[in-house]
């Protein structure tokens, strides 16, 4: 057994010591962090990947309402009456991404 060294207001022998410094010695800050931000990477949220939305199975009954003017409020009921309950904006957004592609198809 080692003998008792006082440092501060801690009592602590010398073999607490030196298995203190040799961890400390042996402890890979950089390396460390390396595996953290490696773990971060894995941990990240996932980009988003455009799923099938709910409305694509509706897909060419949306676009000839729209062609025939209804508005998205009006797809929206329409979409409710075959117990599909969306928010507007959700009709919207997929307006704005899929109405120009059966004039696109077309030519």
């Amino acid at each position: 057994m080692g003998h008792a060294i006082h440092s501060g207001r801690w009592l602590q022998t010398a073999d607490q010591m030196f298995l203190q410094l040799s961890r400390l010695l042996m402890f890979d800050a950089k390396m460390t962090v390396r595996q953290l931000q490696a773990e971060t990477r894995l941990r990240r949220k996932k980009p988003y990947r455009r799923n099938k939305s709910r409305l694509d199975r509706y897909r060419m009954e949306i676009l000839a309402l729209r062609q025939h003017g209804a508005s998205a409020a009006e797809i929206q009921r329409w979409l409710r009456q075959k117990r599909v309950c969306v928010f507007l904006t959700t009709v919207t957004r997929w307006l704005e991404k899929n109405d120009g592609q059966i004039l696109s198809r077309k030519n």
